[in-house]
């Protein structure tokens, strides 16, 4: 609108707008690559807590972080002795699987960070 224009034309004149380089097609993609990354990091952490705040409902306590879910979920799923449901149990496998297919994807995308560091000279 009139208001909007009025205040870009003023920020030019006072030069408050600094231009800012249009990026290539290879930034472009770095820069995909780094949000797709960490979007699937993102969604790692998220099923990581939805997994771990499940298994509380059943009184199932697994420690925060990864490793102790890889150690601790398998390990729950498998002792008949607690709360867990076979249902649960189940639907906590096939949730876990996802989870399992979400660390492949971050470590896939991490190998490609890895590799365009070692191609870029500006990371030499």
């Amino acid at each position: 609108d009139y208001n909007d224009a009025q205040a870009i034309a003023e920020a030019c004149e006072h030069g408050r707008i600094r231009p800012v380089p249009i990026k290539s097609a290879e930034q472009q993609d770095e820069q995909m690559l780094h949000k797709l990354r960490q979007g699937v990091s993102k969604d790692r952490i998220r099923i990581s807590n939805q997994l771990r705040g499940l298994l509380a409902e059943y009184g199932v306590i697994i420690p925060k972080g990864i490793a102790a879910l890889h150690r601790e979920l398998p390990l729950a799923l498998a002792d008949a002795d607690n709360a867990l449901t076979e249902r649960a149990r189940q639907l906590l496998n096939r949730q876990y699987q996802h989870f399992m297919k979400l660390e492949e994807e971050l470590a896939w995308y991490d190998e490609q960070v890895k590799q365009t560091a070692k191609q870029d000279e500006t990371c030499q």
